[in-house]
């Protein structure tokens, strides 16, 4: 079982994190359970964000667009 808190997806038993393969900030990038590395890595860091709750100024809303 995973619980979110400040930012980190955590898995409750064994304590590892919820990383992006890599670092990597692009589509369709995998994703790993992994110790957590020293410090606040941005490839652990999550933002759960729901989406019929967003207004028009945030970034999420922008659906169906590729990155680059």
């Amino acid at each position: 079982m995973f619980k979110y808190k400040s930012g980190y997806i955590r898995n409750v038993q064994n304590g590892k994190v919820v990383t992006v393969s890599g670092g990597k900030d692009v589509e369709g990038q995998p994703i790993w359970v992994w110790n957590k590395y020293n410090g606040r890595h941005p490839s652990q860091i999550w933002r759960i964000a729901y989406l019929h709750k967003l207004d028009a100024r945030d970034t999420y809303t922008k659906k169906g667009s590729m990155s680059k």
